[in-house]
């Protein structure tokens, strides 16, 4: 059998490496003369500057073996200890989140009332259109109404409406709650509650090598593309663009200005909109699927001459202010990544203000630095600023985003979409994801 994967980011990358590995014949087209798609990790001025995703999640099985298996253990680099400490602007002033049960009795982001309302969960009868297998034709309900309806409205605001535009950049009120957060709709369709289906579903086990939360590499997330572009070796091909897809004698055979290769499978683990164009007939599908510009502004001043930075970072919900989604504090999150610096991440646009990122680099800066000084207080003028833009951005799954995926599983007996624009934008979802769809495809 002959799998063509077209895409060489990390996850059409991991894919072809799973398939290789079970003896499966296997070819990446990767259109621009790169690897690693969103993966880019600068270096500048003595820094390492994530241009994508900052880190990678320690959830899921996936993760643990391939990191293991390419060799990169002694290269995993963990969060510090104060990265625990996470923070909401609410009042235009910094509040901590929870992070367990002995925050609870400190003053924090929520009020004692919805604390409580949060904590009655279980006791909150599930939904009788969510619940069960009914569930699966009940009508698509938003991030912000699943959460206001388990949880209450003292949730839903504003710690879910500031992580959807943290992790998602998108609007709890258009995100489809079983696209975006499929593990806590399932827990309620399976147990009646979020906290006792996540209470009892089993974890993977997780090596002692690999950080409980996050973690990133010695040298930056870039570290895993390239062991992954290393171990593939010949099979990866490098501006080779595909343009469509035909079928011909039972088979496939995708075509671009390199020529044409035969398959018997294909995997586009590529954007929805780079999909659309290769494969028209999941065109209309395809089409429903959003994206939410982002610019990730980086600014840096000597250490000890930035603003203050004693955690991970902060999120910014909507009714604070529309022109900044949050901030990750890199040098104090993973210190290792800006020796010297004080380094921080200011994330603006998404779908709350998606012009933003299309600013010139100069504006970006003066933007970002405002919101800083805003939030953080009095700052210097930062020693270097880089700017990273994702155009035409962060995928987003809307209402009906799941329906729409299960149609679309049902067409593909041998053409497959895989990547963030499906099924989740982290990277481990990826990887497991990737590891699942290469078991299918090669089993007898």
């Amino acid at each position: 059998m002959k799998v063509a994967v077209v895409g060489a980011g990390v996850v059409g990358m991991t894919v072809a490496w799973h398939l290789r590995r079970a003896g499966v014949d296997v070819v990446v087209l990767e259109a621009s003369g790169r690897v690693g798609g969103v993966v880019k990790t600068l270096q500048h001025e003595g820094a390492l500057v994530e241009q994508g995703p900052q880190s990678l999640r320690s959830a899921g099985s996936a993760t643990a073996e391939l990191v293991s298996a390419l060799g990169l253990i002694a290269q995993v680099a963990g969060p510090s200890r104060a990265a625990r400490r996470r923070y909401l602007l609410m009042g235009g002033r910094l509040r901590p989140v929870p992070s367990g049960p002995g925050d609870l009795l400190r003053p924090s982001a929520f009020r004692a009332r919805d604390l409580v309302r949060a904590a009655l969960e279980p006791l909150i009868p599930a939904s009788e259109a969510q619940a069960g297998q009914s569930g699966l034709g009940a009508a698509p309900e938003s991030v912000a109404e699943f959460v206001a309806r388990r949880l209450g409205p003292g949730a839903a605001y504003p710690m879910i409406d500031a992580f959807v535009a943290g992790i998602y950049a998108g609007d709890a009120h258009r995100m489809e709650a079983e696209a975006a957060f499929p593990g806590m709709v399932a827990a309620e369709r399976e147990h009646g509650s979020v906290v006792i289906g996540m209470m009892r579903t089993p974890r993977s086990p997780r090596p002692d090598w690999l950080p409980r939360t996050t973690f990133t590499f010695e040298r930056g997330v870039q570290t895993l593309t390239r062991a992954l572009h290393e171990s593939l070796g010949g099979v990866v091909r490098l501006n080779a663009e595909v343009t469509g897809i035909e079928r011909l004698d039972g088979g496939l055979r995708v075509v671009g200005p390199f020529g044409m290769a035969r398959a018997d499978q294909v995997i586009l683990a590529v954007p929805s909109w780079v999909a659309a164009r290769i494969h028209p007939v999941w065109a209309p599908s395809l089409a429903t699927i959003g994206a939410a510009p982002v610019a990730a502004v980086h600014l840096a001043w000597p250490r000890g001459e930035g603003p203050s930075q004693q955690g991970f970072g902060f999120l910014i919900p909507s009714r604070e202010r529309f022109d900044a989604l949050g901030a990750i504090w890199v040098s104090s999150t993973f210190p290792h990544l800006a020796p010297g610096w004080d380094l921080i991440r200011v994330l603006v646009g998404g779908a709350r203000a998606p012009d933003l990122p299309r600013l010139s680099d100069r504006a970006l800066r003066s933007h970002a630095l405002r919101v800083v000084r805003q939030v953080q207080g009095p700052t210097p003028d930062p020693s270097w600023v880089q700017v990273a833009r994702h155009l035409p951005g962060i995928p987003q799954y809307g209402l009906g985003h799941s329906r729409i995926m299960r149609q679309l599983d049902r067409a593909a007996t041998d053409i497959h979409l895989l990547g963030w624009g499906y099924r989740g934008i982290g990277l481990s979802q990826g990887l497991d994801a990737a590891r699942a769809l290469a078991a299918k495809i090669s089993a007898p």
